[in-house]
C-alpha cells in the first residue's frame, strides 16, 4: 500500500507533503500460524524526516468452545524516528474473537 498527501493552500495551516508506504509479507502455515513482517514507513518532504517502524508478529488461529479466535503478539522496532515518534522497541499481545457474518 502506498499514498502521498500534500497541502494545497498555505493559508489554512501548516504545509505538508508526506509519502506513506506499507510493505508487508505474511506466511501462514497449514496448522493456522501466521508470521508477518511489515513496516509503516513515512517520509515528510518539508522537514526531511523519516518514520520507519518495523514490526514482526506471529499469531495462532484456534477455537474455544466453537468460537474462532486469533491469539498473537510481536515486537515493533523504530529503525528511524521523526521528531515526535517513539524510539526503541515495543511489545504487543492481541486476542481477537472472530465473529462470522450471519
Amino acid at each position: 500500500m502506498a499514498s502521498h498527501t500534500y497541502s494545497v493552500e498555505e493559508s489554512i495551516g501548516d504545509t505538508y507533503s508526506t509519502t506513506f508506504v506499507q510493505p508487508f509479507i505474511d506466511y501462514t502455515t497449514e496448522w493456522g500460524t501466521t508470521f508477518e513482517l511489515t513496516s509503516e514507513t513515512a517520509y515528510e518532504w518539508n522537514s526531511d524526516q523519516w518514520s520507519v517502524p518495523v514490526t514482526l508478529t506471529a499469531s495462532q488461529y484456534f477455537e474455544l468452545e466453537n468460537i474462532p479466535m486469533l491469539l498473537g503478539g510481536g515486537v515493533k522496532y523504530w529503525a528511524e524516528s521523526a521528531e515526535y515518534d517513539p524510539e526503541g522497541a515495543t511489545l504487543n499481545l492481541n486476542l481477537y474473537i472472530l465473529l462470522p457474518r450471519t
